[in-house]
């Protein structure tokens, strides 16, 4: 669905990705990791068409970002940003519609079930409650709900999303990463930034590891979360313990055995 082949993107002079290359399919679950300024949130900006690429290929379903158009990309990507500022006092039922216009144009009619869609959404992360209410009104984690759910009502084949369970309390968390995994398990692709290492392992089918000189590794979290290469990324000496989970510590030198659950 969307291919990256050699991308080199950045701000003016200052690159941040480099010779990237990733192949994004139907079905994957694939979360981007690594420390702050590694290039996760730029490169999501660049697979939604936000941000011109210097050098490379960037196709989606095999065409040319350049010979898409905006309508077309809304419509086949859903992007959330890690900015979610909100400073007018919509209610969070018609941010929610705003999801919609990605799919009918900006001057389009929303069919009548849309109102009735934007509340299934809101329900789905837990949300219904705040239907009415100002988002203005509403504390950092509701809002990013209601911002979710606006991503679930675009729709799309495929959903960018930077930091989406920032804000959220474990339980809302869980819920968030499972609505997620089960759309690419209906076929949908989803591409993620998160900073929560265990997280990334529960959930993704793909980690991609960013670091500062690049990309560091990617493939399943078995591979990815090991603790040679996590601690190449972040600079800093880690251990991965796997019991049911991943858990990603600094490495003070006091090992634990193989017994106890190191895993290595």
């Amino acid at each position: 669905m969307i291919d990256l082949i050699d991308v080199t993107a950045g701000y003016g002079n200052r690159p941040i990705i480099k010779n990237f290359s990733l192949r994004l399919e139907r079905g994957n679950f694939v979360v981007l990791i690594g420390p702050n300024g590694a290039g996760k949130s730029t490169l999501l900006r660049v697979m939604a068409g936000l941000l011109p690429i210097d050098r490379g290929v960037r196709q989606l379903d095999g065409k040319d970002y350049a010979s898409c158009s905006r309508r077309f990309l809304s419509q086949h990507v859903t992007y959330l940003p890690q900015d979610r500022h909100l400073s007018l006092p919509y209610t969070a039922r018609e941010i929610v519609l705003f999801g919609a216009y990605a799919r009918h144009g900006l001057w389009g009619t929303l069919r009548e079930s849309e109102p009735l869609r934007a509340l299934e959404a809101l329900k789905q992360v837990g949300a219904a409650s705040f239907f009415d209410r100002p988002v203005t009104e509403l504390s950092g984690g509701e809002r990013q709900r209601v911002l979710l759910a606006r991503t679930l009502l675009a729709g799309g084949e495929t959903y960018l999303l930077d930091e989406p369970t920032a804000e959220l309390d474990p339980v809302e968390e869980e819920r968030v990463m499972h609505i997620f995994q089960e759309l690419s398990r209906k076929g949908a692709c989803v591409v993620m930034a998160l900073h929560d290492l265990s997280l990334a392992a529960r959930y993704g089918n793909q980690l991609v590891l960013l670091g500062k000189t690049g990309t560091i590794a990617a493939g399943p979290p078995a591979e990815v979360l090991a603790p040679d290469v996590l601690s190449r990324a972040y600079g800093v000496p880690l251990q991965v313990e796997r019991s049911e989970g991943f858990i990603i510590t600094e490495d003070k030198g006091n090992h634990p055995t193989k017994e106890e659950g190191i895993w290595e």
